[in-house]
């Protein structure tokens, strides 16, 4: 499912005015009256109405307003983190003209004989090289975990 980060970051900023006792009957309905595809914002949603028609807090309470802030936090963190993830659809490593060389005739190998083997030092130079640009890329940390890259991979995710 594609995250909208702008709903997201609009949603949190609905609540920080809420909290700050800006009550907008036209933005409560912008807002809460309106479903979502979103699951994260649709249950955030209506834990806010919970907490409007069920919570023996009063509305408007400094309980309430920590609530209302503390969500508005957590939808900011997500949709951060949601915009992180959705842009990485590529990741680019630059290599010399002999490290592609060296890479090309491991990855032909491997494809010609289904074995992976280093035939000498200069291979194993190249291969260590390029896994240290691997660990200094930017997407890094943003990339998902090795058993979900399997899945995709695979097919099964």
């Amino acid at each position: 499912m594609q995250i909208d980060s702008e709903l997201r970051n609009a949603f949190a900023k609905f609540l920080t005015q809420l909290a700050d006792g800006a009550n907008d009957a036209a933005a409560w309905d912008q807002f809460i009256i309106t479903h979502y595809s979103d699951s994260f914002l649709e249950e955030v949603r209506r834990c806010i109405v919970r907490l409007r028609t069920e919570s023996t807090d009063s509305w408007g309470s400094e309980a309430v307003c920590k609530k209302l802030i503390h969500w508005a936090e957590i939808i900011q963190l997500a949709a951060r983190s949601s915009s992180w993830e959705d842009d990485i659809h590529e990741v680019h490593l630059t290599l010399t003209p002999a490290e592609f060389v060296m890479l090309d005739s491991v990855l032909r190998r491997f494809s010609e004989t289904d074995e992976l083997s280093i035939q000498d030092e200069a291979e194993r130079q190249s291969l260590y090289h390029l896994q240290c640009l691997c660990e200094k890329n930017p997407a890094h940390g943003k990339l998902p975990d090795l058993c979900d890259a399997r899945k995709e991979l695979l097919g099964d995710g």
